[in-house]
């Protein structure tokens, strides 16, 4: 349900973005308000934040290359919370750092992003061990355990559909 919204959010956003050529910083901060109102709980706020954060990291450049981008997300993920508390972050830390690793290496954007979501994969997989220290599966304790966490699993597939664009 809240992807859902999510992706009507962006979807009605979308069409106003195409229309007009816009610097990144712009874009991203109508993609904050709108993923903001749309989300709930604290995905909605976690990930505005982290938008912004990405947007200023590149600031007003044009083309990216692949190393930016992946700065770019870098500090996105860093915004949000620490690794380990069994959250997205558990899937985005080392999707970014694999994205880092990647772009350094001279691989393109195309292959620095594919090596970004196996790595986000294995870090999605590993939350099913991990105790929750924060987000929304920590209410639940030590039942979670066994169970990957939901946020780690949704930033897993809002990586796969960045890929496909």
């Amino acid at each position: 349900m809240t992807w859902g919204r999510a992706r009507c959010a962006l979807h009605r956003l979308s069409g106003r973005c195409h229309r007009t050529a816009s610097p990144l910083p712009a874009t991203a901060a109508r993609l904050a308000v709108a993923l903001r109102k749309a989300i709930g709980g604290s995905f909605g706020p976690f990930y505005a934040k982290a938008l912004l954060r990405a947007a200023r990291a590149v600031g007003g450049h044009g083309t990216l290359s692949a190393r930016e981008w992946a700065t770019a997300f870098d500090e996105a993920v860093t915004a949000i919370c620490e690794l380990g508390d069994r959250t997205m972050v558990d899937a985005l830390r080392p999707g970014s750092d694999a994205f880092i690793f990647a772009a350094e290496a001279g691989q393109s954007l195309e292959q620095s992003w594919a090596e970004a979501i196996k790595a986000a994969e294995v870090g999605h997989e590993a939350t099913k061990a991990m105790c929750a220290g924060a987000g929304c599966a920590a209410y639940l304790g030590d039942r979670a355990v066994g169970i990957p966490d939901g946020g780690a699993a949704a930033a897993v597939v809002w990586m796969k559909a960045l890929k496909a664009l």
